[in-house]
């Protein structure tokens, strides 16, 4: 039956702007997980949310560690034998990246809608500073290769209301796992909307090729068309066909 409680989830959430988006659908999608039997624990990085700390002051070691820190809270604080990780988004290869480092302390990974480009996706995310602009002067004053270059100078730049630094950017645009993949030692899931574009699609093949001997390896599970990480309003907060596929899955 679904009343296992001897396995608990950590849910890593997306990147800051996406997270204050689907914050209400990660909440109920815990609270969903838990009535059915599954012990689940959210948290927010360091410099996001309701933690402490500058998001200014954060970069990539920061979050795998805090992560790392949750596993071992959930390990201490309740009586799961197996605690599992459930990353969204970019969060899938921070996961990833800390799962390596667990190693047999983590039951199975989960990789939920994953992106795999880091470079690509953070600078789609300067696309918010453009809509700044555009509000604040009527048309935009410096393009995003300007506003790269102002960032790798060492300037600190808002992106949606984060403030982007040279230390949380450039290690970040260099992670990447789909050429360095991680040793992992767990079981592995990919969760695919099937709303993800045909290129994510393909680097999450290309990822799972490095671990195709890993006889735990499912296939991607592809969720329904409810989710999208990206819309701000008018999206469904209670995607029950997505919560009930995930559930099946874990």
């Amino acid at each position: 039956g679904h009343y296992n409680r001897s396995i608990g989830y950590v849910l890593c959430p997306p990147f800051a702007p996406e997270h204050f988006k689907v914050y209400r659908i990660l909440y109920n999608a815990c609270r969903y997980l838990a009535v059915h039997g599954i012990t689940m624990m959210r948290f927010d990085y360091a410099g996001t949310g309701d933690s402490s700390n500058e998001f200014e002051k954060i970069g990539v070691g920061t979050w795998i560690q805090n992560i790392m820190d949750a596993c071992t809270y959930m390990h201490q604080r309740t009586d799961v034998s197996k605690v599992g990780l459930i990353g969204c988004r970019l969060s899938s290869v921070w996961a990833a990246l800390a799962a390596e480092k667990l190693g047999h302390k983590i039951h199975r990974l989960v990789m939920w809608d994953p992106i795999f480009d880091i470079h690509t996706y953070l600078y789609n995310q300067l696309r918010a500073n453009l809509s700044e602009q555009m509000i604040k002067h009527g048309r935009v004053v410096e393009n995003r290769e300007k506003i790269v270059a102002r960032i790798e100078s060492g300037e600190i730049v808002s992106i949606g209301g984060y403030g982007f630094t040279r230390e949380f950017y450039l290690p970040a645009v260099q992670v990447n796992i789909i050429n360095n993949p991680p040793e992992l030692v767990t079981d592995l899931q990919v969760m695919t909307s099937s709303s993800q574009q045909n290129t994510e699609h393909t680097d999450v093949l290309r990822f799972l090729k490095h671990y195709s001997a890993n006889s735990n390896l499912n296939d991607i599970i592809t969720l329904p068309k409810e989710v999208n990480w990206e819309l701000s309003k008018g999206y469904v907060t209670f995607p029950d066909q997505t919560f009930a596929t995930i559930l099946e899955n874990l």
